[in-house]
């Protein structure tokens, strides 16, 4: 059977690295994906914020450790992009109204190109690549 992949891409909001059990240790990336929803018949679209978890694992003796990896290479703010197997959670949010997060299995992450970057409102934004003209 083949399990269907997640592809997005986004702003982390989190990174954070935690020791398990003495020597292992996981590093989890959190990444708001938006997607907007056009209403029908005329009626206001709403806006839906899916949370994308992904993990990885390591053991500290392990040179290859891909939880140290992830948690010196990524960092809040960081634009990405990113895939994995879906595993859907629902949740309650603090507002009452049911949600979903999405946990990746298998994640591939990686930081976007440099010619991007955050604006003050927290939208991503193209930055002007300066070009010096020949003449």
């Amino acid at each position: 059977m083949t399990r269907p992949t997640y592809i997005g891409s986004g702003i982390i909001s989190d990174v954070t690295l935690k020791e398990l059990n003495g020597n292992l240790s996981v590093c989890t990336v959190t990444v708001p994906v938006n997607q907007w929803i056009p209403g029908k018949n005329g009626e206001k679209g709403t806006e839906v914020t899916t949370w994308c978890e992904m993990a990885a694992f390591g053991r500290d003796d392990d040179r290859f450790n891909q939880a140290t990896n992830w948690n010196d290479k990524f960092q809040k703010g960081m634009a990405v992009n990113f895939q994995g197997i879906p595993l859907p959670r629902a949740y309650i949010a603090r507002d009452g109204e049911p949600k979903v997060a999405m946990r990746l299995e298998k994640a591939y992450i990686e930081a976007c190109p440099e010619t991007r970057s955050e604006s003050s409102n927290g939208n991503v934004v193209a930055q002007e690549e300066q070009v010096e003209l020949p003449f």
